[in-house]
């Protein structure tokens, strides 16, 4: 399980688009599951979330500009704060 605060998601997700808000929780998920960063393979993790390869980085893109997640050495992880 993960704790999990309403107020704080909702304001951290506040200006994303659906796609960008699905693809982060999707991922951020993956990542607590996985309890850890994830590789960074685009085609995997469209596919993991639903989205074509184009429509998934994208919104990886739109991700990483706001600062939510961070790609280093190959592996995805999730922002601090």
């Amino acid at each position: 399980w993960v704790r999990f605060f309403h107020s704080d998601w909702l304001a951290g997700t506040r200006g994303l688009t659906a796609v960008e808000t699905g693809v982060y929780v999707t991922l951020v998920a993956t990542m607590y599951e996985r309890d850890g960063p994830i590789i960074a393979d685009i085609p995997r993790l469209a596919r993991l979330c639903g989205a074509s390869n184009s429509a998934f980085k994208k919104a990886l893109d739109c991700l990483i500009d706001a600062g939510k997640l961070s790609i280093f050495d190959g592996m995805l992880t999730k922002c601090a704060g």
